[in-house]
């Protein structure tokens, strides 16, 4: 009788203190980031041609990420780089937006071990978004005439058993997070590289 009223008094402590550290684990599974910030106005420069390259050499992003955002990285900074980017048609000469890297990797997380561990959302997942690009302006001949580079990268990490779409909504915020990291370094080593150049 005593033996079972001894694990009655134990199962009823586990419970408890499931209860704390379930109310403890922190808020839900994806808090929103804030809104991105609103488009800027587009780099105009007094060349005749663009060109984008993307010399990212295949899939740069995790298999089990590829499917997971709305517009993938590779994808993503090419639209921005169309849209961020115009040339006048004036002097002679081609602007080249080169992506030497876009994209995304996964890290596993360790989780809680124990008896905890059954009563608390673990962050699973560290995701990180880098962006890389080198931006050149070049004679109809070939020679360079100046050129600027950015690099930026970002991080998220994401609770087990997340919802599929919380979890879109974070890596969507993700990269909208490097991105404009990315567009605010560009734009001050162009201001700084190519001022000639900006119409």
């Amino acid at each position: 009788m005593r033996r079972r009223q001894a694990i009655l008094r134990a199962v009823a402590t586990v419970y408890i203190l499931g209860v704390a550290l379930a109310g403890c684990s922190g808020p839900g599974p994806y808090s929103p980031s804030p809104k991105p910030p609103a488009a800027h106005p587009v780099l105009t420069f007094g060349l005749s041609a663009i060109d984008i390259v993307d010399e990212t050499a295949g899939a740069t992003t995790d298999p089990g990420l590829i499917g997971s955002f709305s517009v993938p990285p590779q994808q993503a900074i090419r639209r921005w780089a169309a849209e961020r980017l115009q040339v006048t048609g004036g002097e002679p000469g081609i602007l080249r937006f080169r992506i030497t890297a876009a994209g995304a990797v996964r890290t596993p997380l360790e989780k809680t071990p124990g008896v905890s561990g059954w009563f608390t959302r673990d962050q699973e997942e560290l995701v990180t978004v880098v962006f890389a690009a080198h931006l050149e302006a070049r004679r109809n001949d070939g020679g360079l005439i100046a050129a600027a580079t950015s690099r930026a990268e970002a991080s998220r990490s994401f609770v087990e058993k997340i919802k599929p779409p919380d979890r879109r909504a974070g890596l969507d915020a993700l990269i909208a997070t490097a991105l404009a990291s990315f567009d605010r370094e560009l734009e001050a080593r162009v201001r700084a590289e190519m001022p000639d150049l900006l119409q």
